[in-house]
């Protein structure tokens, strides 16, 4: 698969996907000032119109203010953020599962609110990636901002192994759960026409 970055024309427009303030809003600012982009595409952040009232009855719901984006490009969801927050009520700690079920509610939300003046889809390792399959066959290139390491979750178990008396009673991050992180990398660089990584 060709990943050359001569494949992204400064004339695309891109469409930014993003949970989290990832780089604190960074990529959709400078596409913006570059005259590239199409929209942005997040969860709830401090613009939101209802983000006072949920944030008094979760406090988890929070968000940072994304400033030299135009009000008309930005569009937010609370879903994600509410579904978690949700989960979290039932559970100890949340796993990858409810990560992956928060970016398929993601993806679909985007999918129904997508522009078609986006030429580039852009997103991040491990989220998107049926949705950037799908866009893909629409003639959308994906890019994909690679944020940590594939292999963190091997290491991390590898960690707990050699020193389990720091943690938990029980290895957070066993075989099957490495396994499935894994794939989902692999999956995430399958569809990528673009790696952006920080470093070796």
């Amino acid at each position: 698969m060709n990943r050359n970055i001569d494949q992204i024309s400064p004339a695309m427009k891109i469409a930014v996907c993003q949970l989290g303030a990832r780089h604190r809003y960074a990529i959709p600012r400078m596409l913006e000032e570059a005259g590239c982009l199409a929209a942005f595409y997040c969860d709830v952040n401090a613009d939101h119109p209802l983000i006072r009232l949920f944030r008094s009855f979760f406090p988890g719901i929070d968000g940072r203010r994304c400033e030299g984006v135009p009000s008309g490009k930005i569009h937010s969801t609370m879903l994600p953020n509410l579904m978690l927050e949700w989960r979290k009520r039932f559970r100890p700690m949340l796993d990858s599962e409810d990560f992956i079920v928060q970016g398929e509610l993601f993806s679909r939300w985007i999918d129904r609110h997508w522009t078609d003046e986006a030429d580039v889809l852009f997103t991040f390792s491990r989220i998107n990636t049926d949705l950037a399959r799908k866009l893909k066959g629409r003639g959308v290139r994906n890019v994909v901002d690679v944020i940590i390491s594939p292999i963190t979750e091997r290491i991390l178990s590898r960690e707990y192994c050699e020193n389990s008396a720091w943690g938990p009673a029980e290895n957070p991050f066993p075989p099957e759960r490495v396994a499935r992180e894994e794939n989902l990398w692999r999956e995430s660089i399958a569809v990528a026409d673009l790696l952006l990584c920080p470093s070796q």
